[in-house]
């Protein structure tokens, strides 16, 4: 039998290129530089006998012969995955652990329901948690290379989870403490946004829900800087750099709270969902279903 031209390893080479969009990104993810990374991509398309991915000095997207390839594989690195898994964890007594991503978006206050039970029903199970950009989260957990994942609930349907739980979280809009806030009945209050310097979370569904809700209002906000990540973003407005959109738990508990000021407007306050997901195929190992049952998430 002839060699098969990609191993389990390669696919996965590929697949987190597919996530990152980016070999640079992906090089780092696997813990190999961006030459060997490139180099081992180039052996496996030759093998292959057609392009994974179109290349440009700025980008990598799939060709179209690579998105047939990698949606056709991406669960078998994954089943691979568990059912070894499966054997340390139940018959040689590697103490088991869950894979949980956690979506960049999120603020640390959101994660107390999802830990706080599990802590004492099941002291001896290990939590290993990730930090990941929202697509590369959502193909992680797809492609079962995490047992669930948190993230926010993407506008396109999601084929290959399940939603285990979801939550509604609404944003308040933040500016400095210092100085006078313009009243929300001032017919100049767009304008007075439209002029405003503005701290954003960078491209994604958060940064889209946040656009779109504005150009709904009339206005659009000058983003002097981009932020991935809530909390720093409500200390920076706090230190007068700019307003700032920001989930209303993400407030709790930060001492920058106190310099802050939620600016009142007269419309409904931007809202997404938090989801927790999990892979539809293989699911998720017993002890990660057991911890599904005592998330409080609601």
């Amino acid at each position: 039998m002839n060699d098969l031209p990609v191993d389990l390893y390669g696919l996965r080479l590929l697949h987190l290129v597919r996530a990152h969009s980016s070999i640079t990104s992906a090089a780092r993810a696997a813990g190999l530089t961006q030459s060997a990374l490139s180099r081992q991509i180039q052996a496996m398309e030759d093998k292959l006998g057609f392009a994974v991915f179109a290349r440009t000095t700025r980008s990598v997207a799939l060709t179209e012969a690579g998105k047939i390839f990698l949606e056709a594989s991406g669960a078998v690195a994954g089943i691979m995955e568990q059912a070894l898994r499966r054997v340390r964890e139940e018959v040689l007594d590697v103490p088991p652990t869950i894979r949980i991503g956690v979506s960049r978006s999120l603020a640390a206050a959101h994660l107390p329901g999802l830990f706080a039970s599990q802590r004492k029903r099941a002291p001896s199970v290990r939590i290993q948690v990730t930090i990941l950009p929202d697509p590369v989260l959502l193909t992680e957990t797809a492609e079962a290379r995490l047992d669930l994942g948190v993230v926010t609930e993407p506008e396109e349907a999601m084929t290959n989870v399940v939603i285990t739980h979801r939550m509604t979280d609404r944003f308040v809009l933040l500016t400095s403490g210092e100085g006078p806030v313009l009243p929300a009945e001032s017919d100049d209050f767009r304008l007075w946004l439209a002029e405003q310097d503005w701290i954003m979370p960078p491209a994604g569904p958060v940064r889209a829900l946040l656009d779109r809700w504005c150009e709904d209002r009339g206005f659009r906000p000058r983003a002097v800087m981009e932020l991935d990540g809530f909390e720093a973003t409500i200390e920076l407005s706090a230190l007068g750099m700019g307003m700032a959109f920001a989930p209303e738990r993400a407030l709790r508990g930060l001492a920058a709270r106190r310099r802050v000021q939620l600016v009142r407007t007269p419309w409904t306050r931007p809202v997404r969902q938090i989801v927790v997901i999990a892979p539809k195929s293989p699911p998720p190992p017993a002890h990660a279903m057991d911890f599904l049952g005592r998330i409080l998430f609601s």
